[in-house]
């Protein structure tokens, strides 16, 4: 980059990714109820559900109960089986606990 003698200015942005710092340091916690509800009206229990997903029930319930993180393969997975719509993800993956 060209800055013709001028000085740049970094921004904080910028400092703290150079220093490694990481700007959130606090953990969103997701509501899934909406979710919840889903898998009881698809699969009756979370344990017939998580053996179609391919995990244990434990690992569902970590991911439920904000304990894991869900990657996209798993949301993926998971919209297949209870026929959520793309546009529908965010309601029932990313909205946030109040």
């Amino acid at each position: 980059m060209l800055n013709f003698g001028y000085k740049v200015r970094e921004t904080k942005l910028e400092t703290s990714i150079k220093e490694g710092e990481n700007m959130n340091t606090e953990k969103t916690i997701f509501d899934y109820d909406k979710l919840r509800g889903r898998i009881k009206e698809y699969f009756k229990t979370e344990g017939k559900f998580s053996e179609e997903l391919g995990i244990s029930s434990v690992q569902l319930s970590n991911l439920l109960n904000n304990k894991a993180v869900w990657d996209q393969l798993l949301i993926n997975k998971a919209c297949m089986l209870l026929k959520i719509l793309s546009i529908e993800i965010p309601v029932y993956f990313f909205t946030e606990k109040v």
